[in-house]
C-alpha cells in the first residue's frame, strides 16, 4: 500500500467548471456552456458547490455583490510579500463584507494557505475583514 501524505486530497480534487446560467457541470475545461454562457473554473466540486449556493442567494437578494477568486496584495512595511486569492467576496444581507475559503472535507489546508490567510486576518482586521474558512 502506497504511503499517504497530506497533499493526498488536494490531488484527488475534482476541477470543476460550472455555468451559473443552467447549472451545468463538467470536469475537463469549457469556456462556454452549451446554453452559450461563460463557464465559471473552480479547484474542487466542494468549491464549485458552495458557489452555486452562492449564487442562488445573489439571485434571491439574500446577497450582493458576489465576485468569484477576488485577490489581495500582502504587503509589509512596504514591501509586497505574497498575493492571497479568495475563493469568494460577497455582502450579506446586513451589508458586512464576507470573504469565503472553501477547504473539502477534514478542512484540509496547506501550511503556504494557512500562513497566507493568517497574514491577511492581521494586515486587514483594522478594516474588519476576515476570511471564513468554509468546509
Amino acid at each position: 500500500m502506497a504511503k499517504r501524505n497530506k497533499y493526498d486530497g488536494y490531488k484527488r480534487a475534482k476541477r470543476s467548471w460550472v455555468c451559473f446560467g443552467c447549472g451545468y457541470m463538467v470536469h475537463t475545461k469549457r469556456k462556454l456552456c452549451l446554453c452559450g454562457q461563460k463557464m465559471e473554473y473552480f479547484s474542487s466540486k466542494t468549491e464549485a458547490a458552495r458557489g452555486w449556493v452562492l449564487r442562488q442567494l445573489l439571485h434571491k437578494g439574500v446577497i450582493q455583490g458576489l465576485r468569484l477568486h477576488p485577490k489581495y496584495k500582502l504587503i509589509v512595511a512596504g514591501e509586497l510579500i505574497t498575493t492571497y486569492s479568495a475563493d469568494f467576496l460577497y455582502l450579506d444581507s446586513s451589508g458586512k463584507i464576507v470573504i469565503e475559503d472553501v477547504k473539502g472535507s477534514g478542512g484540509f489546508c496547506d501550511r503556504e494557505s494557512l500562513l497566507k490567510i493568517k497574514l491577511f486576518n492581521a494586515l486587514y482586521k483594522k478594516d474588519g475583514l476576515k476570511i471564513e474558512i468554509k468546509t
